[in-house]
C-alpha cells in the first residue's frame, strides 16, 4: 500500500489515479495522518436492463414458452450472481 500526501495528490493526481486503475491502493495523508484511501473501483455489475431481460427470459422458460437450454441457463445465472457487488461502498 502506497502513501501519498494531499499536496502530492493535488500536484499529480493523474499518476496516482493511473496506479489505482492498475490495482494499487493509496493512503492519503494530511499532516502525516491518514485521512482517506484510494482503492480501485469494483467491476460494474449487470445493468438493470440486463437483469430485467434475464428475469423475463427465466419467467418464460419457467412457464414453458421457451425450449429448455435455448435461453436462460444455469451457467448464466451463476455468472450473474458472481458479478453482483455485495459490498457497495456507495450504499452506506
Amino acid at each position: 500500500m502506497n502513501t501519498i500526501s494531499v499536496g502530492e495528490l493535488r500536484q499529480n493526481p493523474a499518476a496516482a489515479l493511473a496506479d489505482v486503475q492498475r490495482g494499487q491502493t493509496y493512503v492519503v495523508t494530511q499532516h502525516r495522518r491518514p485521512i482517506a484511501r484510494l482503492v480501485p473501483a469494483p467491476a460494474p455489475g449487470p445493468s438493470g436492463a440486463e437483469v430485467m431481460r434475464a428475469a423475463e427470459q427465466w419467467r418464460r422458460e419457467a412457464a414453458g414458452s421457451v425450449a429448455p437450454g435455448k435461453g436462460f441457463t444455469q451457467e448464466w445465472l451463476a455468472e450473474l450472481r458472481a458479478s453482483v457487488v455485495l459490498d457497495d461502498p456507495w450504499s452506506r
